[in-house]
């Protein structure tokens, strides 16, 4: 039931998380100068919303002493992928979000 529960939150936040990642990438590269994207790759790619069954795997493998309900200890279940241009940029990323 928890499981379920955590993901119809996740499927109704993923819209606002990617939008809200994107942002925050656009942003640092504004205030690193960094312009337009030189390249398709670079930038925030939407990944899947992790289904019950990987889920299920990674409690069994990963979570199995965690308190219950154990699938609360699962905290990549909205996720994306970053690509950056430079390790400039990733750093900045990283301090954008730890700030947010």
């Amino acid at each position: 039931l928890a499981m379920n529960f955590l993901n119809c939150i996740a499927i109704n936040l993923n819209k606002s998380f990617q939008a809200k990642m994107n942002e925050l990438f656009r942003a640092n590269r504004k205030t690193l100068n960094m312009g337009d994207l030189a390249n398709s790759d670079i930038g925030v790619h939407e990944g899947p919303v992790k289904t019950k069954s990987r889920q299920y795997i990674k409690i069994k493998l990963d979570y199995s002493d965690a308190r219950y309900p154990q699938c609360m200890a699962v905290l990549d279940i909205v996720r994306c992928a970053v690509v950056c241009e430079n390790d400039k940029e990733l750093c900045g990323l990283y301090d954008l979000l730890v700030k947010k």
